[in-house]
């Protein structure tokens, strides 16, 4: 009986353990790494009359420090495009 419960509290273990490391998905970019054609790019092939493009906007909750990480990669082309990189943090608190 005792190794029994053993074993299931054991496999209990591993399992929450398993579940604890698991991601629904690989963060798209790295923050702070750069590529080649992100800097190479001049225009927007389908908008050449765009400002700015937003070449990747992600975010990830994490539930334990209960904190939202946003990480949004934006490209400005011209001077008007700047007003893009404003951020606005809404806050209820």
């Amino acid at each position: 009986m005792r190794t029994k419960l053993s074993r299931q509290f054991i496999l209990l273990v591993l399992l929450l353990g398993f579940f604890q490391s698991l991601y629904a998905q690989k963060d798209p970019i790295k923050f702070g790494k750069v590529t080649i054609e992100e800097l190479k790019m001049t225009k927007y092939d389908l908008d050449t009359t765009a400002e700015a493009v937003v070449l990747c906007d992600y975010g990830v909750f994490d539930n334990q420090a209960f904190e939202f990480t946003r990480v949004c990669r934006i490209k400005i082309f011209k001077k008007d495009g700047l007003r893009f990189a404003n951020v606005h943090v809404g806050y209820n608190g």
